[in-house]
């Protein structure tokens, strides 16, 4: 990997805040990474979970003195996946030889009333970054709950709601003096989803809907600081095919399209300027429901 930071313009805040104070850094070597989570399997094929997580690198920057910089972060995040393959017919008690076989039961499919979705979009994490030989730092923590109920057949209601915090101490290859920066924001986003059967083992799911979102960021070197608050209504959309590999799990690919209806920055002296954007791009997502 190799990143360069260049000053184009101001005197010494770099929002890159280089945990090494190197204008260009070059990191080569092996790297370890270790995820142990709980698994809980609350119906055949599906799963979530959450536990601890160890990454470090062995290569040391390059690009300035040598002072290590070799990162390592402790974690813990959530999970959402499942799998497809294997038998999951339930034994069933078939009585006595004289016994009638009992009725089978209904089969359930994907967007029938009471369906809870499940999604990769769902985030629960906490991260912490240190890099040898400085005091440079990151923490950043995530919660993300979301998920979608079918309130009547091929017809979803769902809500994305976020908190989101993330710190880091750097360097300012310029200056060289340090750089502290922040950001606190919040979420939500209410939506309704359609379900259309398109093959027995394939849908579309597309879901449209509006969100709100706070947030403030503070950057500071020296006596320089820069901070704003920021104030965004957008509307959302996704359109993925699902592919139902196994009872209640899917994967799924698909275009998904973010509107900026007005994105304000307020910085401290009063001044605001709108920075709307527009974002179009196709996703993957992995699931499933209850």
């Amino acid at each position: 990997m190799r990143s360069q930071e260049q000053l184009v313009s101001g005197q010494t805040l770099s929002v890159a805040a280089s945990p090494l104070g190197y204008p260009t850094t070059t990191r080569s070597g092996p790297w370890v990474a270790l995820y142990l989570p709980l698994l809980v399997h609350p119906v055949a094929h599906f799963f979530v979970g959450a536990g601890p997580s160890v990454f470090h690198e062995f290569g040391a920057a390059q690009g300035g003195p040598n002072v290590g910089g070799e990162r390592t972060s402790l974690g813990a995040s959530f999970i959402v996946g499942g799998y497809w393959g294997g038998s999951s017919s339930p034994v069933v008690d078939q009585g006595g030889a004289d016994s009638p076989p009992p009725p089978p039961a209904a089969a359930r499919r994907f967007g029938d009333a009471g369906d809870v979705v499940l999604t990769s979009a769902i985030v629960a994490s906490l991260f912490s970054v240190s890099y040898a030989g400085t005091d440079s730092s990151q923490i950043t923590a995530r919660l993300e709950p979301s998920l979608d109920v079918f309130v009547a057949d091929r017809v979803s209601l769902g809500v994305d709601v976020s908190l989101a915090y993330a710190g880091s101490t750097g360097i300012d290859p310029v200056t060289g003096r340090s750089v502290t920066f922040g950001n606190s924001a919040f979420g939500i986003e209410p939506r309704v989803g359609f379900d259309v059967r398109v093959a027995p083992r394939l849908s579309w799911y597309p879901r449209l809907g509006i969100g709100l979102g706070l947030a403030g960021t503070d950057e500071a070197s020296g006596p320089n600081d820069a901070s704003y608050g920021q104030v965004r209504v957008q509307f959302g959309a996704d359109a993925p095919f699902l592919v139902h590999v196994a009872d209640h799990f899917f994967v799924g690919f698909g275009p998904y399209l973010s509107i900026d209806l007005s994105d304000t920055l307020t910085f401290p002296s009063g001044a605001s300027v709108q920075n709307d954007a527009t974002s179009v791009g196709a996703d993957l997502v992995v699931g499933g429901w209850l």
